[in-house]
């Protein structure tokens, strides 16, 4: 699930060519998706953005690359939440703090 900030999509990552793939995380700033290989992308987000990871139980895997990333780590065990089509409260909660971060950011001076 990738998404800009103001609305979200579902994409499945093994449908896509690896560039394809690197083009999705260069241009979109919230990423959600369960435990797997494809997050290993987040090394192609832009900083200020966020993942979600949907599992059973926190992996000691994104979370601190995510972070060294620039992006903010969220985790939500309610992973069934996530096939729906509305997003889940996680990723809601990614999204508005992402965009709260962006509007912080769009106030400060240029250098």
């Amino acid at each position: 699930l990738v998404s800009n900030a103001v609305e979200h999509q579902v994409k499945h990552l093994e449908d896509l060519p690896l560039t394809g793939q690197i083009q999705l995380f260069v241009h979109h700033n919230v990423f959600a998706g369960r435990h797997g290989a494809g997050l290993t992308n987040i090394v192609f987000a832009t900083p200020g953005g966020a993942l979600v990871e949907y599992g059973n139980v926190v992996k000691p895997c994104y979370q601190p690359l995510a972070q060294r990333m620039g992006l903010q780590y969220f985790h939500d065990s309610n992973w069934r939440a996530f096939r729906n089509t509305t997003a889940p409260k996680t990723l809601t909660k990614a999204l508005l703090s992402v965009r709260k971060l962006r509007g912080r950011h769009r106030r400060l001076p240029h250098l």
